[in-house]
């Protein structure tokens, strides 16, 4: 090689390192570079390793397709020949062009093979195979609601104990729209969809809170339904579901319930003083159970049966909620 042609070589390899390194710096916050949201799961762990495995890939592959282009254009340009003259005539090389075409499918039989065996850590952390607790996770607009194995219910914040694998059973109602349940610091997202279960195990491996958002588009309020997972150790978390399905067979524990629902699937749209985004005020008939229940069930106008296929035991702790909030007043469905 021309010495010319290597120091060309050399300081383009130091310019692609040098417009590289802003952009991989910042990758370990979590918020800004090029790398994922830091993991807090095994699930996560497993993605994050197939991330920056195929990020590692396409980053020879740049410099294996930028250096050459930018090699020839420098030792073929025209040096001041006539634009009508003929430059050097190269013919194929059989081996160069094998090597061309043998490279890029060795690199997808190893992303693929390297994706495939990382996909057992996200699908099915360590430990799955032994008798998993079961949360039942339903997408609804717009909001989300867990279910716990004694039938304790809490809206928008799930609850998961830490270094335990957890299934969750991800649903929405017959009458609902698809949503898509995603954590991004703890794994891979699942479909909602209306009648139909998709399980995710999960094995977070950090206490602490995580968002929730919902990843497909579900409808007007589709910004606003996010939530929480907070990881807590196993013990409070057994003690915390005990005391929950405990304390929601109560009045007080009831209340409570309904104001979770109240606070995830009414005020989202509307507000209790009118600081709701798209419908009216509900002060002027929230003490009206009877119109609570009837709108609540069936819709009115243009607002949808958001109730619907709610258990008495919901609508009840809602209705509860609301009663204690501003007493309770007679009167038909208006």
């Amino acid at each position: 090689m021309p010495p010319a042609v290597r120091r060309s070589l050399l300081a383009i390899v130091v310019l692609a390192g040098a417009l590289a390194l802003p952009a991989v710096a910042p990758a370990g916050t979590g918020s800004a570079g090029l790398s994922p949201i830091d993991p807090s799961s095994e699930n996560a762990h497993g993605i994050t390793a197939i991330w920056w495995f195929a990020l590692a890939w396409a980053g020879v592959i740049f410099l294996l397709v930028t250096v050459p282009l930018v090699v020839f254009i420098v030792r073929y340009r025209s040096g001041g020949r006539a634009r009508d003259a003929e430059g050097p005539q190269v013919h194929g090389s059989t081996r160069l062009e094998l090597a061309w075409t043998a490279f890029p499918i060795a690199v997808i039989i190893i992303l693929g093979a390297f994706t495939f065996w990382k996909l057992g850590d996200v699908n099915d952390p360590a430990g799955a195979a032994g008798s998993p607790g079961e949360v039942l996770v339903q997408g609804r607009q717009f909001y989300w609601q867990f279910v716990y194995p004694n039938g304790a219910i809490s809206i928008n914040e799930l609850r998961l104990p830490g270094d335990q694998v957890t299934a969750l059973k991800i649903t929405a109602p017959e009458n609902d729209v698809i949503h898509s349940f995603w954590a991004p610091a703890l794994g891979p997202k699942r479909d909602a969809i209306p009648g139909k279960v998709n399980t995710l195990k999960l094995k977070p491996e950090t206490e602490g809170s995580y968002e929730i958002r919902c990843a497909e588009l579900c409808g007007l309020q589709h910004a606003v339904m996010d939530g929480t997972v907070r990881v807590v150790p196993p013990a409070e978390y057994t003690a915390w579901v005990d005391a929950l399905g405990t304390g929601q067979k109560t009045k007080a524990g009831s209340a409570a319930l309904g104001k979770e629902i109240f606070q995830g699937a009414c005020a989202t749209c509307h507000g209790l003083s009118g600081e709701g985004l798209v419908g009216p005020p509900l002060a002027g008939v929230a003490s009206n159970v009877a119109t609570v229940e009837q709108v609540v069930r069936h819709g009115r106008n243009t607002m949808p049966a958001v109730g619907q296929g709610w258990s008495n035991a919901e609508l009840h702790a809602l209705t509860a909620y609301l009663t204690q909030r501003f007493g309770s007043a007679s009167g038909s469905p208006g």
